[in-house]
């Protein structure tokens, strides 16, 4: 789901940076794979929490979602591992787009929430599941506003 979802961050940035300037340089698209692979992993935190909400169900119908396949698997640990790696790919990106500090408050925003998410939500409950996913908004408008913000600062 991370992939063909967050794939636009790959077709944006090439397609700014080279109608900008002459595609000289393909490590011009290094900054867009770290976007990507920090996009794709905050995609594999929102939904393996959305997951949780019909775990049941996907049980009864086989369905190998990360929800079921982490049930058994310290889930919350697995959860701090794709927001860790969703800050630490956004933080490369903007140091290799030297973005404003602005944007580094925005990210450390953003974790705070990821860790109050992973705190509080109850994963068999999935009333306290749909209420963490719906709560991703939140990361969204912070990164938004922090990258927007840094742009115009430069």
């Amino acid at each position: 789901l991370g992939v063909p979802i967050n794939w636009g961050a790959l077709l944006g940035w090439s397609a700014v940076i080279y109608s900008a300037q002459s595609a000289q340089n393909l490590f011009q698209m290094i900054p867009s794979l770290f976007l990507f692979a920090g996009c794709i992993s905050w995609t594999l935190h929102y939904d393996t929490v959305y997951a949780f909400q019909d775990k049941k169900y996907d049980e009864k119908l086989g369905i190998k979602s990360t929800a079921v396949h982490l049930a058994n698997r310290r889930p919350k640990l697995w959860l701090l591992g794709f927001s860790s790696l969703f800050i630490s790919n956004m933080a490369a990106f903007g140091y290799l787009t030297n973005q404003e500090n602005i944007y580094y408050i925005s990210l450390m925003l953003s974790m705070a929430h990821l860790m109050k998410q992973i705190a509080f939500t109850d994963l068999n409950s999935p009333d306290s599941c749909a209420k963490c996913f719906k709560s991703n908004q939140t990361i969204g408008i912070l990164n938004a506003f922090g990258l927007l913000s840094s742009l115009l600062i430069k």
